[in-house]
């Protein structure tokens, strides 16, 4: 079993491929957090995905 070592907050877009088929694409890291403080990034990914103008722009937790 892998032990976790953080919790990252990414920010990117979902290029158009082809037939509705959508890819990410990694623009920025907003955050890197320790295992313990996924609380504290899903706070972060709350106040980004609440800011006006966003649009086209996605963010997600990535944990590893």
């Amino acid at each position: 079993m892998m032990k976790l070592k953080h919790h990252k907050v990414e920010e990117g877009v979902y290029k158009y491929v082809d037939d509705n088929t959508y890819e990410w694409r990694h623009h920025h890291w907003r955050g890197s957090f320790e295992p313990h403080e996924y609380d504290k990034a899903e706070a972060l990914l709350s106040k980004l995905n609440s800011r006006p103008g966003r649009a086209f722009t996605h963010y997600r937790i990535v944990s590893g």
